[in-house]
C-alpha cells in the first residue's frame, strides 16, 4: 500500500511537472509569436516608408531639375518648353512609365496609363499621412498633390495645344488667333499657378528639413 502511494504521488507530480512545462511552452510560445508579428509590423512599417521616402526623393530631385533647367516663362518660348518641362518631371523611376503620355488623348492607352498614376499618386499622398508623423506627413502630402496638379496642367495644355494644331477649321490660324479660339491662356495660367503652388510646397519641405526628417523616421 505505502509503495502504491509513493508511485501514485510520483505519477501525480510528474503529471503536474508536464502541465507546468506545457503551460510555460505556451507562453513562450506566444511570446515569441507576438515578438515576430511586432518585428513583422515594423519591418512592413519600415519598407512602406522607405519607398515613400525614396518616391519623394525622387519627385524632388526631378522638380529641382525642371527648375535649374527649364523654369516657365510667360514668354513666347513658352509653348516650346512646357515639353521639356514635363519630361524633366517625369524623368524618375515612378513616373517614366507616363513620360509619353502627354503626346496622346485621355481615351488612348497611354491616356488611361495617365489616370492611372495619377490615382496612385493620389493614394501615396493619402498613405504618406500615416505612415510619418503630422509635422512631416501633411506638407510631404501637399506637395504631392501640388505635383499631381502640375502634371494635371501641363496635359491639358498639350491636350489643347495638340487640337489647335490637329483641327482642320483652325490649324492654319495664326498663332496668337489660334490660341484665342481653344482659350490656350487660361490653359496657361493654370499651368503657372499649379507650378506656383509646388514651389510654394517645395520651399516649405526645404526650408523645415523635412526630406532629412523623413530618413531619420524609417528606422526600424
Amino acid at each position: 500500500k505505502e509503495m502504491f502511494e509513493k508511485f501514485t504521488n510520483y505519477i501525480g507530480n510528474v503529471d503536474s511537472l508536464i502541465s507546468i512545462i506545457a503551460i510555460v511552452c505556451s507562453v513562450i510560445a506566444l511570446w515569441q509569436t507576438h515578438r515576430q508579428i511586432k518585428l513583422s509590423n515594423r519591418q512592413h512599417l519600415f519598407d512602406r516608408r522607405l519607398s515613400g521616402y525614396l518616391i519623394v526623393t525622387d519627385l524632388i530631385q526631378s522638380y529641382q531639375i525642371q527648375q535649374k533647367d527649364c523654369r516657365l516663362k510667360d514668354d513666347d518660348g513658352f509653348v516650346s518648353s512646357i515639353g521639356l518641362a514635363w519630361l524633366h518631371l517625369t524623368g524618375n523611376l515612378y513616373l517614366e512609365s507616363i513620360q509619353n503620355a502627354c503626346d496622346y488623348p485621355i481615351e488612348s492607352q497611354e491616356g488611361k496609363n495617365f489616370s492611372v498614376k495619377l490615382a496612385e499618386f493620389h493614394r501615396l499622398a493619402q498613405e504618406i499621412q500615416f505612415l510619418f508623423s503630422e509635422n512631416i506627413s501633411i506638407p510631404v502630402s501637399l506637395f504631392i498633390q501640388a505635383y499631381i496638379q502640375v502634371l494635371q496642367a501641363i496635359y491639358q495644355y498639350r491636350l489643347v495645344w495638340n487640337f489647335a494644331q490637329q483641327e482642320p477649321s483652325i490649324k492654319c490660324l495664326p498663332l496668337k488667333q489660334k490660341f484665342e479660339e481653344v482659350g490656350m491662356p487660361n490653359y496657361q495660367k493654370k499651368v503657372f499657378d499649379a507650378l506656383d503652388k509646388l514651389e510654394s510646397t517645395y520651399q516649405t519641405i526645404s526650408k523645415q528639413g523635412l526630406v532629412l526628417k523623413m530618413k531619420e523616421s524609417i528606422k526600424l
